[in-house]
C-alpha cells in the first residue's frame, strides 16, 4: 500500500509500505497534483487509487480516464454525480426533486436576501444553520442563536464554538455576501452517519450509526442502528444516480422527530472504519 500527502510528517505514512508527498489539489496546482499522482502509480504499478479528502474529489473525477489508460482504477464517482453530492444545495434541491424529505431552505446571494431568509425560517426565536455549498469538516458552517451569549462562551468554552448572531455573522460582511450561501432550518434532534457501498447503482450495504460525541466534524462516538427509513432513502439515491463505491450521508432529526438527508461525503467518511466492528467492513 502507497500513502501520499501534502504533509512529509503525516502520521498515516507509517501506515503503509511507501509514502510519497505530493502537491496539495487546488485549482491553481492541478495539473502538478495529477502529474505527481501520475509518476506514483507509473513507477509503483498502482492499480487502485482511493480518494480520501473532498478537494481532490473534483479532480480526480475530471481526470480518470488519464489513470484507466495506463491500468489504475479510480474508486470514485463521475464528475456530475460528485458535482451535485459535493453541494450541499444541489444535493437538497434533488432530494425534493424526488421527493425525499428535507428540512426547509434558501439560496442566498445578497445580504437582503439573506436576512429575508432568517426571517423566514423564525430567527431570533429560532436558530438558523448558515453553510457554504461546498465545503468540508465543518468549515464553512454556522449557527445563528440570538441567544448566544459571548461572554459566557469567552469563560466556559474552547474557542471553537459554531454559534454566533446574526449581527456578528454579518459583520464579516462589510459591503455585500462576497459567495452563495445555504440557509436552512436548524434540526435540534440526533446526527446520523449512513455508510454506504454501491456497485453500479445497486446498494451492497447501507449502514446508519449515530454521532453521538463529534469533534471537528469528526464521530468520536456512536453506535451502528438499524433505521430501515434512512436505509430506503439511501438504498433510492443510490439507484437514482447509479452510484459506485463508497460514500456517506449525513442526516439530523428534526422537532419531531423526522430523519432529514443534509449533505454527502462522496469517498470514505471519517469514521467509517466504525462498520468493521459491526463484521461489515465497508472499505
Amino acid at each position: 500500500t502507497i500513502g501520499v500527502d501534502i504533509n512529509k510528517d503525516a502520521l498515516g505514512r507509517f501506515l503503509f509500505d511507501k509514502f510519497y508527498v505530493i502537491p496539495k489539489p487546488d485549482v491553481d496546482s492541478e495539473n502538478e497534483f495529477i502529474e505527481s499522482l501520475l509518476e506514483i502509480v507509473k513507477k509503483n504499478n498502482v492499480k487502485i487509487i482511493i480518494p480520501q479528502v473532498t478537494k481532490e474529489l473534483f479532480i480526480l473525477a475530471r481526470k480518470k480516464d488519464y489513470f484507466e489508460e495506463i491500468g489504475c482504477k479510480i474508486l470514485i464517482n463521475d464528475f456530475e454525480n460528485i458535482s451535485l453530492l459535493n453541494s450541499k444545495v444541489e444535493l437538497l434541491d434533488f432530494l425534493k426533486k424526488i421527493n425525499i424529505a428535507v428540512p426547509k431552505y434558501f439560496r442566498v446571494h445578497t445580504k437582503q436576501e439573506l436576512l429575508q431568509a432568517v426571517s423566514e425560517l423564525g430567527y431570533p426565536k429560532e436558530k438558523v444553520v448558515v453553510k457554504i455549498p461546498v465545503s468540508n469538516g465543518m468549515r464553512g458552517l454556522r449557527i445563528l442563536d440570538a441567544s448566544f451569549d459571548k461572554l459566557n462562551a469567552f469563560i466556559n468554552q474552547k474557542p471553537d464554538t459554531l454559534f454566533t448572531t446574526l449581527e456578528d455573522f454579518l459583520s464579516m460582511f462589510p459591503n455585500e455576501l462576497s459567495m452563495e450561501l445555504l440557509l436552512m432550518e436548524y434540526l435540534p434532534g440526533k446526527e446520523i452517519s449512513i455508510d454506504c457501498l454501491a456497485d453500479n447503482g445497486e446498494p451492497v450495504l447501507i449502514l446508519p450509526r449515530t454521532r453521538d460525541v463529534i469533534r471537528t466534524g469528526i464521530s468520536f462516538k456512536g453506535k451502528a442502528i438499524k433505521e430501515d427509513y434512512l436505509i430506503d432513502v439511501c438504498n433510492k439515491i443510490i439507484k437514482e444516480l447509479n452510484l459506485n463505491y463508497m460514500f456517506g450521508f449525513q442526516c439530523k432529526y428534526n422537532s419531531q422527530n423526522v430523519p432529514m438527508i443534509l449533505e454527502s461525503n462522496p469517498r470514505i467518511q471519517g469514521t467509517m472504519a466504525v462498520s468493521k466492528y459491526c463484521n461489515a467492513n465497508v472499505i
